[in-house]
């Protein structure tokens, strides 16, 4: 009599099929969170404008007895943005919900819900490439940029001196400093170079918290730069000298822009609020069901979709620096 071993099963027979889906990976969503943000409720129009008055110069003429000055001109800047709305949805069929081992609704629902929020954050990343002023690593050109045209701590106090000179305002939440958000291939450059590594080694305490043994993304601060990195970050490919990626690194002052519609709330909530409802809130993703019955006659599928409502808008070019970089990593 034969023994069956294991060797003698086929590869299908040998399998366990985990019945659950395995993590799909998406970025981190680090553009959308430092601008103005305005929710544009029901019956409140379409449309939004931001303004703001022009600064009055100096009065350096001294005043004369009795007479009075010309008094100041106020000078509106307006922006505005119209939101629209963006969506997607997904079909599944009854066979698939009913028979599958997967728990498919609630891995779609999760898969539509990651989507939706890195759509909103990429129209905010597409707005702020195109947008704020310029600065190329080293002074090259981004054309002629090769791998050694690399952000470090020298380019990053030339552009802190443009934002000072700018007068843009830093963000409180940050302790009084400015977000960076650059791509992870950016950031392998800063954290190896001696200037920021020698600050953390000398300046900060010692242990694992310290940021040259931590890491600087989301804990480090240098000068007054808070590191946020992302893989959605901007990677312009061949945009350098051959075939050299160039990388664009924001750093970004309050109020340089705004972003308006349902969606503008979403950045909140992905740092941990909560919709309550009957508390005037706005769900800034609507998450829309359609069950078997609304697909007669035989009611053989049904579908889960997303809609958010968003627009977003520059409101000061000066309040955000685009450093144009590339990264010692060949891309």
């Amino acid at each position: 009599m034969a023994i069956q071993s294991l060797g003698g099963l086929s590869a299908a027979q040998r399998t366990i099929l985990e019945d659950r889906l395995e993590y799909t990976a998406f970025p981190k969503l680090i553009h959308g969170r430092w601008g103005k943000r305005r929710a544009v409720g029901p019956r409140e129009g379409r449309a939004v404008t931001f303004a703001r008055l022009t600064q009055f110069g100096v009065a350096t003429t001294a005043l004369s007895e009795g007479v009075s000055p010309e008094g100041e001109a106020l000078t509106f800047t307006t922006a505005t943005v119209t939101p629209s709305r963006y969506g997607s949805f997904a079909y599944l069929t009854d066979e698939l919900v009913d028979k599958g081992i997967f728990d498919i609704v609630i891995d779609v629902t999760d898969l539509l819900g990651a989507q939706s929020g890195r759509t909103s954050d990429r129209l905010v990343r597409e707005l702020l490439r195109a947008n704020g002023t310029s600065q190329n690593a080293d002074n090259t050109a981004e054309g002629s940029q090769t791998v050694a045209n690399v952000l470090d701590a020298e380019e990053l106090l030339e552009a802190l001196s443009v934002m000072e000179e700018n007068d843009a305002q830093k963000f409180p939440e940050l302790g009084d400093a400015y977000p960076l958000l650059m791509h992870p291939r950016v950031i392998y450059d800063l954290e190896r170079d001696p200037m920021l590594r020698n600050s953390f080694y000398y300046a900060a305490p010692r242990g694992p918290e310290n940021p040259a043994i931590a890491g600087f993304v989301g804990k480090g601060r240098w000068m007054d730069v808070m590191f946020f990195t992302s893989s959605d970050a901007y990677v312009n490919a061949d945009g350098g000298s051959g075939t050299t990626d160039t990388y664009h690194s924001l750093l970004i002052g309050r109020e340089h822009h705004a972003v308006a519609g349902y969606a503008a709330l979403l950045a909140d909530y992905a740092e941990g609020g909560t919709f309550k409802p009957g508390e005037g809130s706005i769900r800034p993703v609507e998450i829309i069901v359609h069950g078997r019955e609304a697909y007669p006659p035989l009611n053989q599928r049904e579908s889960v979709a997303w809609k958010i409502d968003q627009g977003q808008v520059e409101l000061n070019s000066a309040f955000m620096l685009r450093i144009v970089s590339s990264s010692s990593i060949a891309g």
